[in-house]
């Protein structure tokens, strides 16, 4: 647990700021550069130059104000393992990495996932230790529980159903808004 880090409200409203920004700058790439629905938001954005950088920029503001709202207020203000610190920088890290190795052909797209993996992955253990050293009420507990079974099964999903995915698009959407909407919940509500 944190020792003596007190948590700093001015950080409070990055979250909600940060989930605004990405949602917004999502649905803009999808609805602007429309592709199918069983392609990944990586995968739209790997379409052409401009919508590289538009996704390389969307990630370098919304990633670095994430990562504040997490360390310097969410998980003092909540009482949870500094290893959810450790662990959202790693995944953060990762997710920009993927912006910067567009998922279009050759070794680039194993290099893709992989980083794209990662940084998903990394979040299942941060909700592991959100509901085990987080101090949060017995509802609030659950509410993170249903979002790490959801991400679990999609985890699943994808894993068993390595050929022929589809609506990934659908999918990734849910896996992220399965992480934030407890987050949300428990910040601001």
């Amino acid at each position: 647990k944190l020792v003596g880090m007190i948590p700093d409200i001015a950080f409070r409203p990055l979250g909600a700021l940060a989930l605004t920004i990405l949602i917004a700058g999502l649905v803009f790439l999808a609805l602007k550069w429309p592709r199918s629905v069983h392609m990944t938001f990586s995968q739209h954005a790997a379409q052409r130059k401009l919508t590289i950088v538009y996704y390389i920029v969307l990630f370098a503001i919304v990633l670095p104000l994430f990562f504040a709202f997490f360390a310097f207020w969410f998980v003092p203000q909540f009482k949870i393992s500094e290893w959810f610190i450790c662990l959202i920088l790693i995944s953060s890290i990762a997710q920009f990495v993927v912006t910067l190795i567009p998922e279009t052909v050759g070794w680039r797209v194993g290099w893709h996932k992989a980083f794209a993996g990662i940084s998903a992955l990394l979040l299942l253990p941060c909700m592991l230790l959100l509901i085990y050293t987080g101090e949060f009420s017995c509802t609030e507990r659950w509410i993170a529980w249903a979002g790490l079974v959801i991400m679990l099964s999609i985890v699943l999903k994808i894993a068993l159903s390595r050929k022929n995915l589809r609506f990934l698009l659908i999918m990734q959407a849910l896996y992220f808004v399965s992480f934030f909407v407890p987050i949300i919940i428990l910040a601001y509500l």
